[in-house]
């Protein structure tokens, strides 16, 4: 897997941000109504999910395990308003109250998810915080 750039949201700020989109950005969810979130995480980077497509996350959906303790709970797709530079698949998640995740997050592509069934078979697993 080619190593994501990591870039601060700080390193943004006054810049000309050409090559950036303001976006609906798509993660996956087991809806448990439980307290704390269990998320679809990718293994080769150990960080959520995030799409820009619902084809695509419904194929990550269809990739996921059965968590043995939510069998029969629904997954549920989140979207998040994201500020993401396309070309180099990251981008930053805008809160509700207009703030900033100063995390950057890898934006999972088509092309990405294709190269990581062939070579992993299943490269997802819920994690839960």
């Amino acid at each position: 897997m080619a190593e994501m750039t990591k870039v601060k949201l700080e390193e943004l700020f006054g810049k000309d941000l050409a090559g950036y989109q303001l976006v609906m950005g798509l993660t996956l969810r087991i809806d448990h109504g439980c307290m704390g979130e269990t998320q679809a995480y990718n293994t080769s980077t150990n960080e959520a999910v995030v799409c820009l497509s619902e084809d695509l996350i419904k194929k990550v959906a269809k990739k996921m395990p059965q968590h043995p303790d939510y069998l029969s709970v629904p997954l549920r797709i989140d979207k998040t308003l994201l500020l993401v530079n396309i070309s180099e698949s990251y981008g930053f998640e805008i809160q509700r109250d207009l703030s900033w995740s100063p995390v950057s997050l890898r934006i999972l592509t088509e092309e990405e998810f294709e190269r990581l069934i062939k070579e992993e078979g299943n490269p997802f697993y819920w994690h839960e915080t």
